[in-house]
């Protein structure tokens, strides 16, 4: 009976559902190197009606500099690519696969992948060569969602994608994307994106803010407060659009175990499914400041499970447990974040 109940929870476990990355600016150096030293054709990227969606996404992003507290800052879209067809390169017990995608003059890019499963010691990466970003290295650690992984924000309008696995695991892992986002909020501050309105006061994100939104700005010396602040992302599955929905922080409970409990405000969610829709962004106040790998990046939590419902006892708050995994994670013991309280 206990060698059952001991396989039953082995079975729980490995099937827990957690994601965390981090966006990174590094030095030159830190960034892996091309393993196509030929000059790589990317796949370029469009949707249809394309001015008419980035002249919407404008009128969004400038009336949050007005009155509203939320607003829409990208899209996502159909875009189908399956690891299994790109060609494997090894050298020195490594194998590696490369390919790179780009959508010309977008502020951010990122991928949502119908399957992300990765071998015991694979290693997977989005950079941005031209801003010296990195996401990853992605692993299977840090990220264990069987379906729908939202990929962290990245900066610019061209993203290379490698895939890192050791020569006795070549061809194990499974990467499928189904979905690319864009978006024209700049984030990074890279000013990719030109007006299509040509609005005498644009404001494209950096240290543009809304009501909900902290301004967003570089921050060297994170404090215990500012630790403990996400910014809350929505992807809306009934219409594809990536929007800002406003922050909240880390709280401590009254066993003070860390546990990943996370206040905000319930006006913020509306009718969105935001289960595994959602992404917490840690740390992404630190966006601009020097290259270093302590400092200047953002932590990404996808999904929450909820704790008091939206407008439990006629009350603005919201209270969720993010999915940070059992024993929470390596990202967050080498990148801590604050619990108030």
């Amino acid at each position: 009976m206990k060698g059952k109940i001991l396989l039953l929870a082995m079975f729980a476990l490995s099937f827990q559902v957690f994601s965390q990355v981090k966006t990174e600016k590094v030095n030159p150096d830190q960034i892996p190197q091309r393993i196509q030293k030929e000059g790589m054709r990317p796949i370029s990227l469009t949707i249809p009606d394309e001015e008419v969606v980035l002249r919407e996404l404008e009128e969004s992003v400038l009336g949050a500099n007005s009155e509203n507290e939320s607003f829409d800052f990208g899209r996502f879209f159909p875009f189908e690519l399956n690891f299994e067809i790109i060609e494997s390169l090894c050298k020195d017990g490594k194998c590696f696969k490369e390919i790179e995608v780009e959508y010309g003059g977008m502020n951010t890019l990122g991928f949502v992948f119908d399957q992300l499963d990765l071998s015991k010691n694979a290693k997977f990466y989005l950079i941005n060569d031209e801003a010296g970003y990195i996401q990853g290295p992605i692993t299977r650690e840090s990220v264990n969602v069987p379906r729908g992984f939202i990929s962290g924000l990245m900066p610019g309008d061209r993203l290379r994608l490698l895939l890192e696995e050791p020569e006795n695991e070549q061809n194990t892992s499974i990467i499928r994307i189904n979905e690319a986002s864009f978006g024209i909020f700049d984030f990074f501050n890279v000013s990719k994106y030109s007006s299509r309105l040509n609005s005498s006061n644009p404001c494209w994100g950096f240290g543009c803010s809304a009501s909900c939104n902290i301004n967003i700005a570089c921050s060297s010396s994170l404090d215990l407060e500012s630790k403990a602040v996400a910014l809350v992302l929505i992807k809306n599955p009934s219409n594809n659009t990536y929007s800002i929905r406003g922050t909240g922080a880390l709280i401590n409970n009254g066993y003070q175990d860390r546990k990943f409990l996370f206040i905000t405000a319930s006006h913020i969610y509306n009718s969105f499914e935001w289960d595994n829709n959602s992404q917490f962004v840690f740390h992404y106040k630190s966006l601009q400041c020097s290259p270093t790998t302590n400092g200047s990046l953002t932590i990404y939590v996808q999904g929450a499970t909820n704790i008091i419902p939206t407008g439990q006892g006629h009350t603005d708050l919201k209270l969720v447990e993010l999915k940070v995994g059992s024993g929470g994670n390596p990202l967050f013991a080498s990148n801590p974040v604050s619990f108030l309280g």
